[in-house]
């Protein structure tokens, strides 16, 4: 099979979100329609199945890493992406991390190495600067040619990679009990696509009810409409299951306000 029709296929999987697809490779694919490329990057805000996106050598522009932006604002299932050896400027890395920072919170591997495009030594700095503050990205991949900015890189990556550690630690000790996946009362404010599990209760860490997304399959202990305080961002557990971290002082809680450990001024929206 060509390389054309090969991508044709993984992009029909991708418009139908289809749930075998959680390994989506457009590698080297730089000789076919670019419009069909377009549609790869804009179909995956909407994709709730794929883990891994591999689009390397595919010619892509700083255009093309915008639409990819745009997508992961909205995907919350997508762990890596791989997008070396194209034709990214340090300007187009800069908003595809600034994206990353200010609205994904699930994607932990990013890998940028070998760009046609040199950034310089200031752009390096930059991008070395807007990892920092992404503090969901473990794994990062660039050819950095100044060492400042490769070392102010590498720090950021290995304390990003400490601090999610110990996140995942602190929750073992946390798991909610197994709910039984049965629409137990009905809520008229819950989004489109949610509904109740029911209560659920968390030794010494809290209580409130678990709601489900029907096709994302992710589960959360607060109600999916109301707006977290002031500081907390929302990340998920290898099940799926959403809990909060408060960026500034590293608290982890499932419920957030009902948490009787947390410190009342990490409840307060104006913190």
């Amino acid at each position: 099979m060509t390389n054309k029709l090969l991508a044709s296929e993984a992009y029909k999987k991708l418009l139908q979100n289809d749930p075998t697809l959680t390994y989506a490779n457009f590698n080297n694919q730089w000789d076919i329609d670019q419009d069909l490329l377009h549609g790869v990057l804009k179909s995956l805000g909407r994709n709730t199945h794929v883990k891994e996106f591999h689009f390397v050598n595919t010619g892509m522009t700083d255009y093309m890493v915008d639409l990819l932006a745009m997508s992961l604002m909205e995907n919350k299932t997508i762990t890596l992406v791989n997008i070396s050896s194209n034709k990214i400027s340090a300007e187009g890395i800069q908003r595809l991390l600034l994206t990353i920072r200010e609205y994904n919170s699930t994607l932990t591997t990013l890998n940028l190495s070998d760009q046609y495009q040199e950034a310089g030594y200031g752009g390096e700095l930059k991008i070395a600067e807007f990892l920092e503050s992404c503090k969901n990205i473990s794994k990062f991949g660039y050819t950095f040619k100044n060492p400042a900015a490769r070392h102010k890189a590498d720090r950021a990556v290995s304390q990003n990679s400490f601090a999610l550690r110990q996140k995942r630690n602190s929750l073992k000790a946390q798991v909610p009990v197994k709910l039984t996946e049965k629409v137990v009362s009905q809520d008229d404010g819950l989004p489109e696509g949610w509904f109740c599990l029911g209560p659920t209760k968390i030794t010494g860490k809290g209580e409130g009810l678990a709601y489900k997304h029907k096709t994302r399959g992710i589960v959360q202990f607060r109600h999916p409409s109301k707006p977290k305080p002031k500081g907390w961002y929302t990340y998920y557990d290898d099940e799926h299951r959403a809990f909060f971290v408060h960026r500034k002082t590293g608290h982890v809680s499932w419920f957030i306000e009902t948490d009787p450990v947390l410190p009342s001024e990490l409840k307060n929206f104006e913190y």
